[in-house]
């Protein structure tokens, strides 16, 4: 389990792309679920499983969209669509569109869209409203800077960054495609293939073009009083990166450099982002992904906590109200007794009869045998006892005549007034104690999580070099001198953080075997290649067992990891699933 599962080739072996799934559309489109993992759908879309994914059918006043979940974030990238805009009649309309934009979403006048948006917009107009001079379908390109508004009246004259005219991309036999090129600051390319297969028609280049760093994909289409099925047959999004440490613009230069007097092939453009900088995001990401969920973690740990608190209150509250009643009702028997009304039985059978000379009767039937008078002492052990008792008892005959009475008088049990109250001396209703809860890792599996907190993280430290050919600072071996790339695998030194090469370690930093000669030496030790920081743990074993300073804080275990991640990193992988159910349908 590497970093890149999975590269393709390129034109130049310094060029290599990486498919993301999270911003890719295949059939079927839908998981098991029959939902969408990374898009959303909404208008009057239909999915057709094995087919196709309609954003406006062939019916007058359609209209429908599908974006991405997740921003696309890539430096560098390439789009490529397959679509099919097809229909009967001679007169068609409206149109369809691509969005890379900040906003997501959103429904709106211009193609199923919002009219004002940052970002980008690529629309494949098939109708024309007031446009002299140009032939339609026509596919042109806007920036939006968040202000203003796509120019309908005019199909966009005045916003038009650059365009062409697309006759024959309407009902065609062969399979439709658009491919997007941006290599960031750079430039942006579009090409078009709908003439013949596999034949790809240059439709026009921005240079030096800004396009958001966070922006969502999404796809768009409507039809007014004339129609049209605009259908997405899939999508294809990779993350361009050079393999050798240049940026994308400086691959894309040389191409065009070396491309100067020849026949323009925009598919030699599979150029990207370094290596250097593709690891510098991974670990971004990462440690951006570990903080927002120990924060979450923490947060919920809070309204945990909070929640056991007000919990314990309730039950307090509801023990000094019972002993309230409990206590009336014991002076309201005593009363009775002192009045003659009632013989109040105390334990073993010891009944109170009356009061002579201020003294308690008490008439003792231990043992069987009643009616035997003796005077009580007051006893101050005797006297604890017996309130107690007493209070217990009358704590109980209170639970035991509300729960009769809230079975006799009414079964209804959804009445707020009569429903039974629960009991809170059950081993159900218990409160436990306070349990000792811990951020859990969300990389670790179910049958073996394991705790983290920020204390333990590890600050990374590269090390960077100068690159003899770009110039540019690459995070290399301190060893070896070597430029970090997939193949090398990155390892990380715990506690101090350095990156060394994985040939590296193997070579420089294994266990030392035993001496026979030198009982004293360092046997079975590994320290750290750049600062000699112990990493076999030795120094700690007289530590407690517990993994913990003399403060009771956790400690960082040492030893050696590898950088990695699952999937190609732009995805999730591994058995882990995060899950949320709800009501998916309801009428």
């Amino acid at each position: 389990m590497t970093v890149l599962a999975k590269t393709e080739e390129a034109v130049t072996p310094d060029v290599k792309s990486i498919p993301l799934r999270t911003h890719s559309l295949v059939s079927p489109y839908l998981d098991s679920d029959m939902q969408s993992r990374w898009f959303d759908f909404g208008g009057d879309t239909i999915v057709r499983a094995d087919q196709y994914i309609r954003l406006a059918s062939d019916r007058p006043s359609q209209s429908g969209w599908v974006f991405s979940r997740v921003p696309l974030t890539a430096t560098n990238w390439e789009i490529e669509v397959e679509f099919k805009i097809s229909g009967n009649g001679n007169l068609y309309g409206d149109g369809m569109a691509m969005w890379i934009t900040k906003q997501r979403a959103q429904p709106g006048p211009v193609f199923g869209s919002v009219d004002i948006f940052e970002g980008l917009g690529i629309f494949f107009d098939t109708y024309k409203n007031n446009r002299p001079g140009v032939v339609f379908p026509y596919v042109m390109a806007m920036l939006g800077d968040g202000n203003t508004p796509y120019d309908q009246g005019n199909d966009g004259k005045s916003n038009e960054l650059a365009g062409c005219s697309a006759r024959g991309i309407r009902n065609q036999a062969i399979p439709t495609k658009a491919r997007l090129t941006y290599f960031q600051d750079k430039n942006l390319v579009l090409e078009l293939q709908y003439k013949s297969e596999d034949t790809w028609t240059p439709c026009f280049e921005i240079p030096e073009i800004k396009l958001p760093s966070v922006a969502y994909l999404g796809f768009s289409a409507e039809t007014g009083e004339l129609s049209d099925n605009f259908d997405i047959i899939k999508v294809e999004t990779k993350n361009l990166y050079s393999a050798v440490g240049g940026t994308a613009g400086q691959a894309a230069q040389k191409e065009f450099s070396k491309s100067k007097g020849k026949s323009y092939d925009p598919s030699k453009l599979h150029t990207g982002g370094g290596w250097s900088w593709f690891m510098l995001k991974f670990v971004f990401f990462g440690l951006a992904l570990t903080g927002a969920n120990l924060l979450a973690q923490r947060n919920e740990i809070k309204r945990l906590e909070k929640e056991l608190k007000k919990r314990r209150q309730e039950e307090e509250e509801d023990d000094r109200r019972e002993d309230e009643e409990a206590s009336k009702r014991a002076v309201e028997e005593f009363e009775r007794v002192q009045m003659g009304l009632e013989v109040k039985l105390g334990a073993g059978g010891t009944a109170l009869t009356a009061r002579e000379a201020g003294e308690i009767v008490m008439n003792d039937g231990v043992n069987g045998t009643r009616g035997v008078k003796r005077k009580f002492e007051l006893d101050e052990e005797e006297l604890l006892r017996i309130v107690k008792e007493e209070r217990g008892k009358a704590r109980k005959e209170l639970s035991d005549e509300k729960r009769a009475a809230s079975k006799s008088s009414l079964p209804s049990f959804w009445v707020p007034s009569l429903t039974p109250s629960t009991n809170a001396q059950s081993a159900t209703h218990k409160i436990p104690e306070t349990p000792k809860i811990h951020p859990i890792c969300p990389a670790s599996s179910e049958d073996k999580p394991h705790e983290y907190s920020l204390k333990t993280l590890i600050a990374i430290q590269f090390t960077e070099e100068k690159d003899s050919r770009t110039g540019e600072q690459v995070r290399s071996c301190p060893s070896c001198r070597k430029a970090l790339s997939n193949t090398s695998k990155a390892m990380l030194a715990k506690p101090c953080g350095h990156v060394i090469c994985k040939p590296c370690v193997e070579k420089f930093m294994t266990p030392k075997p035993p001496d026979a000669h030198g009982p004293s030496s360092e046997a079975g030790g590994v320290r750290c290649y750049v600062c000699e920081t112990e990493l076999s743990g030795r120094s700690r074993k007289k530590d407690n067992e517990k993994g913990k300073d003399k403060e009771g804080r956790e400690k960082t275990k040492p030893g050696l990891v590898e950088i990695k991640s699952e999937g190609t990193g732009f995805a999730g992988g591994g058995k882990n699933l995060v899950e949320k159910k709800g009501i998916a349908f309801q009428c």
